[in-house]
């Protein structure tokens, strides 16, 4: 880490329109591990990061880690001030509860309450095999939902019903239709020896994935998607920008690259002689935060939502900035305050 008197000059990279890095609200707050990216856009002011780290200056102890705890401390009329332009900053959260509570509900169902996701869990962790078997199986299931749920999968879903809107007909002629997304996912990229750890994997990447394909997204929902290949094209145009990542997210960025260059294939669908270079411009990783200043500011970002999150909730997080994904869809105050008062309910 870099002296607290020196301050980073190098944005990290300049190819990247935005910079992204991410974190996790404490666990033990949130009853569960959700992950929480912050995406910084290029041509965005950020006079928040430079207020910030002058407070710093004269703090002990890593910036990322005094920058929030001087945020904490800061006067409200000053908070107004930095939100100016931090309210700019979007915001991607990926949170496994939805998917959790559906498979819970699967379980009681199918054994008429007898069981559920916890009392499983229980006996997995006592060693019987069965329930480890089970626990993995619903864990793979809840994983595979959240990823068809991920911008990446949702963007390709919907490209594909505009594209071939006769496509669900029964008797649809599959010379003048492209096969549809499939319906499966292979989670096995995700896997890891520890209990329960591809959901938070996944967490964790349909999080950072936003920022590769929410601007896509949102071209595709607002109707300005024509369908097709074409240069010009305005999915295209979007999908084919370079986002720069922090370091320790190359198996990430490895699978986003797979899933753009699917999507362009799937634009594609009747062109012939398409290689393998679609005009994509590589994501970039292994940008250090002390190396790059916006990196760095994406950091200190998503550790401020991650803090109000865990003390004010979703609602605040859609009120105070401009741009929030939840679970691969856009989050609006109406949403949140309702997705809030139901988990509320639940205990959370």
């Amino acid at each position: 880490m870099l002296p607290q008197n020196k301050q980073i000059i190098l944005p990290g990279s300049n190819h990247a329109v935005s910079f992204t890095d991410d974190t996790k609200p404490d666990g033990r707050k949130m009853r569960r591990q959700i992950a929480v990216s912050a995406q910084l856009h290029k041509h965005n002011p950020i006079d928040w990061y430079y207020d910030l780290i002058k407070r710093c200056q004269k703090e002990p102890g890593e910036l990322k880690i005094t920058a929030l705890k001087v945020f904490q401390l800061m006067p409200q009329a000053n908070r107004r001030k930095l939100w100016d332009t931090l309210r700019l900053v979007q915001i991607n959260i990926s949170d496994p509860l939805p998917y959790e509570r559906a498979t819970d509900e699967i379980v009681k169902n199918t054994t008429d309450n007898k069981l559920s996701i916890e009392r499983l869990r229980a006996k997995a962790a006592a060693n019987d095999p069965v329930s480890k078997r089970m626990v993995e199986l619903l864990n793979n299931q809840t994983a595979e939902r959240m990823l068809l749920d991920a911008p990446s999968r949702r963007l390709e879903s919907i490209m594909y019903f505009i594209d071939n809107p006769l496509a669900t007909l029964p008797n649809a002629n599959p010379m003048f239709t492209p096969p549809p997304p499939p319906m499966r996912i292979d989670v096995s990229k995700f896997k890891s020896s520890k209990s329960g750890a591809i959901v938070r994997s996944v967490t964790e990447f349909s999080a950072k994935s936003a920022s590769a394909f929410s601007e896509a997204l949102d071209i595709t929902m607002s109707g300005s998607y024509h369908g097709r290949y074409h240069p010009i094209n305005p999915v295209f145009t979007a999908l084919r920008k370079s986002h720069a990542f922090d370091e320790g997210n190359e198996s990430a960025i490895e699978i986003m690259e797979e899933e753009r260059r699917r999507i362009v294939r799937r634009m594609r669908h009747f062109e012939y002689h398409i290689g393998d270079d679609h005009g994509l411009r590589p994501l970039e990783g292994r940008i250090e935060s002390s190396k790059s200043y916006l990196i760095q500011a994406a950091d200190i970002a998503s550790r401020i939502a991650s803090f109000l999150l865990e003390t004010e909730g979703l609602f605040t997080i859609a009120r105070s900035f401009e741009y929030v994904m939840y679970n691969g869809k856009r989050l609006y105050e109406e949403r949140a305050f309702n997705i809030s008062a139901e988990y509320k309910k639940m205990g959370y």
